[in-house]
């Protein structure tokens, strides 16, 4: 949105589209010497952590680093806030009490003034003069509880994995200390008892668990008793991510919002991609090709940035 000159980190992922982990950015550093500023997501949609030495090992070589925490807002309360970025955004309102949309832009206190006032700058350019104050309410009762100690996702923790102990005839995915649940099973079994997940991609349904929900969590093991785990895996190739970020569109272009099916060889006028993995696997001003139209069509039902389940290109 402000033009900065990208590079996209490379990411691998296994064959049902999940992001491996990242263990070691030294290499794409010393490969990439103009780099100022490192911008991470930890924790994933699916709760994997990226490691707080990997992160100190960045700032150690002088770079700017900005954490996109959205699933981890629960983590203070959990002891494990990660003091070690100089920005941190985290979505409250997905693990915390708050309502929708109230997100926190955090400024390490260790990181100079002015970068702060420069976030707040930048922050008034796209937030509206009207904020929600139910929203912001909302803010000051979690804070409220945070600091007595009135939110324990510890219980939570333990009850989830009591639940995994209990069925190990499913595979899970989520990371160490989230509130996450995935399960290798259909949705199919909750949605037909009235009990609606997060999200559903490939073999997997998830969950996000927390402590003004966890007492639905009978109800989902219930389910787990009557269903069956789903054990072959449903293949998701996600196309390779270029190594710099195209050209914009540009503002005066004319847009076109046609089937995916149609769509080989136009130009994207939007970013696109899935949950999971939450990040583009077409980007704006890029060309589209076989692989990213066999990925849309696979995971259009959970996509962002599709129009009516259409795609946006360049007319022309």
């Amino acid at each position: 949105m402000w033009n900065y000159d990208v590079t996209i980190i490379p990411r691998e992922y296994t064959k049902e589209g999940i992001a491996k982990p990242l263990t070691s950015l030294g290499d794409f550093i010393d490969q990439n010497p103009d780099i100022k500023i490192v911008s991470l997501t930890t924790p994933d949609y699916l709760g994997f952590q990226i490691h707080h030495e990997e992160i100190l090992a960045l700032k150690r070589r002088g770079l700017l680093v900005f954490l996109d925490a959205a699933h981890g807002a629960h983590f203070r309360e959990l002891g494990i806030f990660n003091e070690s970025a100089d920005i941190i955004c985290e979505s409250w309102h997905k693990t915390l009490p708050v309502y929708t949309g109230g997100s926190v832009l955090q400024i390490c206190k260790y990181t100079s003034e002015k970068l702060a006032d420069i976030c707040r700058m930048l922050r008034a350019k796209l937030h509206t003069t009207s904020p929600s104050y139910v929203t912001l309410s909302s803010f000051d009762t979690t804070i409220d509880m945070l600091e007595n100690n009135k939110i324990n996702f510890l219980d939570v923790a333990v009850q989830i994995n009591n639940i995994k102990f209990q069925h190990p005839e499913y595979t899970y995915l989520d990371g160490d200390i989230t509130a996450k649940l995935t399960i290798n099973v259909s949705p199919k079994y909750f949605e037909d008892a009235g009990i609606i997940p997060e999200t559903s991609f490939g073999r997997w349904t998830n969950f996000i668990i927390t402590p003004f929900n966890v007492d639905k969590l009978p109800l989902i093991e219930e389910i787990l008793k009557k269903a069956k785990p789903i054990k072959r895996p449903v293949n998701i190739y996600i196309p390779k991510a270029p190594k710099k970020l195209p050209r914009k569109v540009k503002e005066d272009a004319e847009i076109d919002f046609i089937e995916i099916e149609d769509s080989l060889g136009r130009i994207s006028a939007t970013d696109v991609g899935a949950y999971p993995p939450g990040v583009p696997v077409l980007f704006e001003g890029q060309k589209i090709t076989k692989s990213h139209i066999k990925y849309l069509l696979k995971t259009k039902d959970h996509s962002f940035n599709l129009v009516n389940g259409n795609i946006a290109v360049v007319e022309k």
